[in-house]
């Protein structure tokens, strides 16, 4: 992901480079906390969808555990 910066402390500011200012995301730098918490954060967040549909189909779906509340279906046998 390419995050822009914008450099325009040198020019005269004007309504374009202020709305660019507002909507850039700040300067950080690489060596704070900040930067591990959101690697944690991220992490966690883009896994734990797979892990939750893993855990429900490969144990609860074979043990017979696993149901859609208020749909009831009549299994032949």
């Amino acid at each position: 992901m390419h995050l822009h910066y914008p450099h325009h402390s040198t020019s005269t500011p004007t309504n374009a480079t202020r709305v660019q200012k507002i909507l850039s995301p700040p300067r950080q730098n690489p060596n704070t906390a900040n930067r591990t918490w959101f690697s944690i954060f991220y992490t966690l967040a883009q896994t734990w969808p797979h892990v939750s549909t893993f855990i429900h189909w490969a144990v609860l779906v074979p043990k017979g555990r696993a149901d859609v509340p208020g749909m009831l279906v009549d299994l032949p046998g």
